[in-house]
């Protein structure tokens, strides 16, 4: 009787023990599923948000509307946009082109002085913008003595690319602009000014081994990297944290582009710049917010300066401030010419 006892209770502890391996074979199947469908999930939303943000094909005006401000950037007051163009179409400009590190075929327009001078500014446009839209800034350096050059970004006007840089694969094509520049000119100093993504542009390109002939860079409401303009659009358009959409986003974007959001770091590459930054931002800028502003310019490791304009929206400071904003900019770079040359 003893011994089948003994056989009942080893083939009822068999029992429970099957039972439990099943539950957990049960269980490790449903987290399995779960995770797989949080991992779709997320590619595919992560997918979506690089499309809206980094396909400059997609439509973008129902989710950043709010963009259209920095497109619309006057270098003066009291422009109109007539005079504007007449002024462009008589002075002269050229096109040129020249081939990225990875084989993109780039545009930008050029305006030399009359008499070749030595000084030139590199002027870089906006987030979805194009080098038409920098006419009036590209008149302020010209009537100053600046030969410009304008670019288009990856992505954008004549520029091949099927990505939104955010500055930082543009980094390295402003460096060859930089060197098709001297190509001609080689004892030329140039400065570069850029807005809203162009002013994140050029302070990456701050950041890396530029020739001496670089002497300043001006930047106007720039961010500090393309995660956290990301990551603040996000919360304020859709009340979202960050976390884990962004991650997902930045692995999409390191597929389709070749960088994660978080590489794409003005803050980085100003702790590593040795230029000279004046750094300008519109006070009340909700696009790219003005709390920005003191982290890029504590970020900088060389000479700087900050400059930041009351009522100014995004991508207005130079249509609110006028006069002020130029005898800043040009104050500043003059210094900087003069003391490098």
């Amino acid at each position: 009787m003893a011994t089948i006892a003994s056989e009942d209770t080893t083939i009822e502890r068999s029992g429970t023990s099957r039972k439990v391996v099943i539950k957990v074979k049960i269980a490790i199947i449903i987290l399995v599923v779960i995770l797989c469908a949080v991992l779709a999930a997320g590619l595919f939303a992560g997918s979506k948000l690089y499309d809206i943000a980094l396909n400059p094909g997609s439509d973008k005006s129902a989710v950043f509307g709010s963009i259209q401000s920095s497109n619309e950037v006057s270098g003066t007051t009291g422009e109109s946009k007539a005079d504007i163009d007449a002024w462009w179409a008589q002075s002269g400009y050229q096109e040129e082109y020249l081939q990225s590190s990875d084989g993109l075929k780039l545009h930008a327009y050029a305006l030399r002085q009359s008499e070749p001078g030595s000084r030139w500014v590199i002027s870089v446009h906006g987030y979805m913008g194009y080098a038409d839209q920098m006419v009036s800034f590209a008149r302020q350096f010209y009537e100053q003595g600046y030969s410009v050059l304008m670019p288009n970004l990856r992505g954008h006007g004549k520029s091949e690319g099927g990505y939104i840089g955010m500055g930082w694969h543009d980094r390295l094509d402003i460096k060859a602009w930089i060197g098709r520049i001297l190509e001609t000119e080689p004892e030329a100093g140039i400065a570069l000014f850029g807005v809203s993504m162009g002013g994140a542009a050029v302070m990456m390109t701050s950041g890396e081994e530029l020739p001496g002939n670089v002497f300043a860079v001006v930047e106007d409401c720039g961010y500090t990297s393309a995660w956290d303009e990301f990551s603040f659009q996000m919360k304020a358009l859709f009340g979202l944290p960050s976390f884990p959409l962004m991650n997902f986003a930045s692995l999409i974007t390191r597929v389709n582009a070749g960088y994660f959001l978080e590489e794409a770091s003005a803050v980085s590459q100003l702790k590593k710049t040795k230029m000279p930054v004046l750094f300008i931002h519109g006070e009340d800028d909700s696009f790219v917010p003005f709390s920005m502003l003191n982290h890029v310019y504590e970020a900088a490791a060389g000479e700087k300066e900050m400059y930041s304009v009351p009522g100014a929206k995004h991508g207005q400071a130079a249509m609110i401030a006028g006069d002020e904003y130029w005898a800043r900019v040009f104050d500043f770079l003059t210094r900087h010419w003069e003391v490098q040359y």
